[in-house]
């Protein structure tokens, strides 16, 4: 369910971001890899997931 929420904004910020289709698609799967992996350490209280998925896809941008 988050990932059908946040999958096509992270995949047009990193389009935008690297300016090639095929290299947005395997930075949005690493950037949802890297958050899952990392789940446990995001405090949900008052945060947005969005912003801390676009920080993600940012770094690996």
């Amino acid at each position: 369910m988050l990932y059908d929420h946040y999958q096509p904004s992270i995949y047009r910020f990193l389009v935008y971001r690297v300016g090639s289709v095929a290299l947005a698609e395997d930075l949005t799967s690493e950037t949802f890899f890297r958050a899952l992996r990392s789940l446990g350490s995001f405090r949900w209280q008052g945060k947005d997931f969005g912003a801390w998925l676009t920080t993600i896809a940012r770094n690996l941008a």
